[in-house]
């Protein structure tokens, strides 16, 4: 481990600081969630509907998701994570 607390900037700014885990685990937004880790945060484009009364995600490719909840969901190569 490099460090105990870290920061993640961009453009002068601080983003978000905690553990290195914090910020995998629990980014504040996409640009953090696609800037940490290796390898990097797949993200899926799609949209929101309602079909038999689960709403799921429709991707451009026709792959539907499951949601649970009314959360953005994004997916990580281990897990699947809820903002």
């Amino acid at each position: 481990m490099l460090s105990d607390r870290v920061a993640v900037m961009r453009s002068g700014r601080i983003i978000q600081i905690g553990t290195p885990e914090e910020i995998y685990d629990n980014p504040k937004d996409l640009f953090v969630a696609t800037f940490v880790g290796s390898p990097t945060m797949n993200l899926i484009e799609g949209v929101l509907e309602l079909k038999e009364d689960k709403l799921v995600l429709k991707t451009p490719s026709h792959v539907y998701v499951l949601i649970r909840g009314l959360n953005v969901v994004w997916f990580k190569t281990f897990s699947v994570q809820r903002l």
